[in-house]
C-alpha cells in the first residue's frame, strides 16, 4: 500500500509540475533524493520534455539503469487501465463488448474474439502471467501488439 501511495504521489508532482517545461533541475534532484530506481519519462502534448533514468538495475551487481531495462510492475497498473477504458467507454470510443481483435490485429484467432470486459474481469482464459513458459513466449505476445 505504501508504494501504491509512493507511486501516486509521484504521479501528482509530476502532472503538477508539467505546468512549466524548465523543471529539468527539480525533477533530477526530486528522484535522486528520493532514491528511485528506474526511469522516467514525462511528455506534453505529444513530446517528451523529460527523460533520464535513475539508480541501479542490479544493486547487487552495481550495474546501472538504462534506457533498454523492462521491469516487471505487477498488478500496479490495473487499476489505471481499466478506469482508462472505461472513460473510452463513456465517451463513445469503445464498448467492453468489443473483440479485442478490433483493436489489436496480429492476435491468434482464438483470442481475436475474446471481449474487453473478459479481460477487464478477468475471465479471458488467457493464461496468468505467472503461469506462462518463459519470457521468450511474453516477448512474442508483446510483438503481436
Amino acid at each position: 500500500m505504501k508504494f501504491l501511495l509512493y507511486c501516486i504521489a509521484l504521479v501528482a508532482f509530476i502532472l503538477t509540475s508539467c505546468e512549466n517545461q524548465n523543471h529539468q533541475k527539480t525533477y533530477d534532484e526530486y528522484f535522486t533524493n528520493k532514491g528511485f530506481n528506474g526511469q522516467v519519462y514525462i511528455s506534453m502534448k505529444g513530446k517528451i520534455v523529460y527523460q533520464k533514468t535513475f539508480g541501479k538495475a542490479d544493486i547487487e551487481k552495481k550495474q546501472e539503469t538504462t534506457t533498454n531495462d523492462s521491469y516487471l510492475i505487477g498488478s500496479i497498473t490495473k487499476q489505471f487501465t481499466s478506469f482508462g477504458i472505461l472513460i473510452l467507454e463513456d465517451r463513445g470510443l469503445l464498448s467492453t463488448n468489443d473483440s479485442i481483435g478490433k483493436y489489436f490485429l496480429k492476435l491468434p484467432k482464438h483470442w481475436s474474439d475474446l471481449k474487453i470486459h473478459e479481460l477487464l474481469t478477468h475471465s479471458s482464459g488467457i493464461p496468468d502471467f505467472d503461469d506462462l513458459p518463459g519470457l521468450p513466449f511474453l516477448h512474442r505476445i508483446l510483438q503481436m501488439i
